[in-house]
């Protein structure tokens, strides 16, 4: 009640700064309405309309043209019954569709068109036509079921998940989800992991990857073989198991280079075979060049000479 005190009293506030024959409407000052028959008040606006007008937000509407009569256009809304051959829609007054049945009782000037011809049906006071992919037609409700890829709704037919392989006319129910996408609702098909070759549509899971990649079993996505993996020895469960010469094996997800004079290792500090020009030192795993062996040799011969 409080928070309601106060809003009124902001807007009087507001309403104040308003010149006359102004009212402030919540957000700016706006004119009275000249339709207005018993003043304009500066806080609420129009407070009646003069005959042919109706007061909707504090303004005086004119009511349609076509309305029955004075007594059919109402406060807040406009026309609720109109002239024959139209109806009342949103308060205004629309024509009934040529395409109304012409007997009795088809139409009324309140809810429009209630029986349509043939090849149409009635839908909110007007006709709409057969819908091209129907297949089962009711002239009161509409489509009834619809042709492959197609479904009824709201006597309309509706294009089904263009992922769906299979769907059900009358329901939209995906009965088959293509390739590489499973169901997760009554109508939608949704892709596995994008880079998955091959989807469970019953499990809702990936069960491979496309090459280059590797199924993670844990969070069922495909993830990226490790650059410098050896071909064909990145597998779905393990990642990569071997990498290229030059390379060692990082907990399957990283293939990390030897030491520059390695030419095959199985850690950073555990070559097996060194590259040209270089002595390994099995002890130690590392490779020495040929310049400090040279270098020792003759540091040697120094020594044995003196």
């Amino acid at each position: 009640m409080k928070v309601i005190v106060i809003l009124y009293f902001i807007a009087l506030i507001n309403a104040s700064l308003c010149s006359n024959g102004q009212w402030f409407d919540g957000q700016k000052c706006i004119a009275c309405s000249s339709y207005c028959t018993e003043g304009c008040d500066e806080t609420f606006g129009c407070k009646s309309c003069q005959s042919g007008y109706y007061l909707k937000n504090g303004d005086c509407v004119k009511c349609d043209s076509k309305c029955a009569s004075t007594n059919d256009c109402v406060e807040d809304y406009g026309c609720v019954k109109c002239t024959v051959g139209t109806y009342s829609v949103d308060g205004n007054c629309l024509p009934i569709s040529d395409k109304c049945d012409s007997a009795e009782g088809s139409s009324n000037q309140i809810f429009g068109c209630l029986k349509c011809v043939e090849g149409y049906y009635a839908k909110n006071g007007d006709c709409v036509e057969k819908p091209k992919q129907c297949i089962e037609f009711d002239q009161s409700s509409g489509c009834t079921k619809c042709s492959t890829g197609y479904y009824a709704r709201n006597g309309d037919c509706v294009e089904c998940d263009k992922k769906c392989t299979l769907c059900d006319g009358s329901t939209g129910i995906c009965q088959v989800c293509g390739g590489n996408t499973y169901q997760t609702g009554t109508t939608v098909c949704t892709y596995c992991d994008e880079y998955c070759s091959n989807c469970d549509n019953t499990e809702q899971k990936c069960l491979g990857c496309q090459a280059g990649r590797y199924l993670n079993s844990t969070t069922n996505t495909c993830m990226l073989c490790p650059s410098n993996c050896e071909v064909d020895s990145c597998s779905d469960g393990v990642g990569c198991k071997k990498c290229k010469k030059g390379f060692f094996l990082h907990k399957q997800n990283a293939c990390i280079a030897c030491q520059s004079s390695c030419n095959e290792c199985d850690s950073q500090e555990g070559c097996k075979q060194c590259k040209e020009g270089y002595t390994l030192n099995k002890d130690k795993g590392i490779c020495s060049g040929a310049t400090t062996i040279l270098s020792l040799l003759l540091v040697a011969l120094l020594i044995v000479a003196f």
